[in-house]
């Protein structure tokens, strides 16, 4: 039994070696996918085509010219079906995709193998202020939040010393708001405002010194 699985395993891990023509990757199980599915969309269709044609419309008293290219135009529908993906979006619209696209372009799916997804909150603090106690404020918004997951933790990581401010990154995880990233990231943004606000941590904004110079 283990080496049945062995051996299905390494024709799994052929079949997914990425190849690349160009701009172009593929994998070697992509081009037979779309070889049987071409072969099996082209049979299907031929039939259907005659079923509309010589069965269908057959004790109609529609022209067989007429019929053919009825059944010419079912067919051409259901190639451009097959061939594209709607992919609708938060904002209830549709976006109609190439499968080409599938396999020779990034496709990013959040929730492709797991339903916990993790979003980067960046957060500017004052260099007046304790990084210290603005890690902790950050930590607790986290916490306190039920759309952040416990485990795994949040976690805020120092950014970097920028130019007007100390810059943070809050990391959080969670498996409610993978379709709603921008709703989470405006609550989270709500809190930490009135969280800084009540703790005297001063959100900064660019500040720029003019000095004018006297001839």
């Amino acid at each position: 039994m283990n080496t049945v699985k062995n051996v299905l395993e390494n024709i799994k891990n052929f079949l997914n070696i990425p190849l690349e023509f160009g701009n172009i990757h593929i994998t070697l199980w992509s081009i037979i996918y779309l070889t049987v599915l071409m072969i099996i969309l082209f049979y299907a269709t031929t039939k259907i085509k005659k079923w509309i044609v010589y069965q269908l419309l057959a004790k109609s008293k529609i022209d067989i010219g007429v019929r053919i290219a009825f059944g010419t135009i079912f067919r051409y529908v259901i190639n451009i079906s097959m061939r594209s993906t709607t992919i609708v979006t938060n904002d209830n619209i549709a976006i109609i995709v190439p499968n080409s696209e599938f396999i020779s372009s990034k496709v990013i799916n959040w929730s492709y193998t797991d339903r916990n997804v993790r979003f980067t909150i960046p957060v500017g603090v004052s260099y007046n202020d304790d990084p210290q106690i603005a890690r902790k404020l950050l930590l607790d918004i986290a916490d306190n939040n039920p759309g952040v997951l416990k485990n795994p933790k949040p976690e805020v990581l120092f950014d970097a010393f920028a130019d007007s401010s100390l810059n943070f990154n809050l990391r959080v995880w969670t498996r409610e708001f993978i379709n709603r990233p921008l709703v989470l990231k405006s609550r989270l943004y709500f809190e930490i405002f009135a969280k800084f606000k009540e703790h005297n941590i001063e959100i900064p904004f660019p500040q720029r010194d003019i000095h004018i110079k006297n001839n």
